[in-house]
């Protein structure tokens, strides 16, 4: 397995402009700054009211101990889901050959 690409983000939502100064975090030559307004949305299932936001994303490399937490994150995630599959299993085939 690899490292993974990590997304660090500041996200600001307010009802009036944002000032940059709203900014509490030092910036750096590769953040990405996206700034707007949402005119809110509804529908029957969900909404959403207008909005001003401002969004910086930071991407960054996973370090070695989220790499590490990770790994064994998802090999557990694997032998759990093996495990459960497994008394599936079994519980289907003792219903269909008895």
């Amino acid at each position: 397995m690899k490292k993974e690409v990590k997304y660090e983000a500041l996200h600001l939502q307010e009802n009036h402009p944002i000032p940059v100064s709203s900014i509490k975090i030092e910036l750096q030559p590769d953040d990405i700054i996206s700034a707007g307004y949402d005119e809110g949305h509804q529908s029957e299932n969900e909404a959403w009211d207008p909005h001003f936001y401002l969004i910086v994303e930071r991407i960054r490399i996973e370090t070695d101990k989220e790499y590490e937490e990770r790994t064994k994150r998802e090999a557990f995630m694997k032998e759990d889901s093996r495990k459960r599959r497994h008394k599936t299993y079994l519980k289907l085939k003792e219903e269909f050959e008895s």
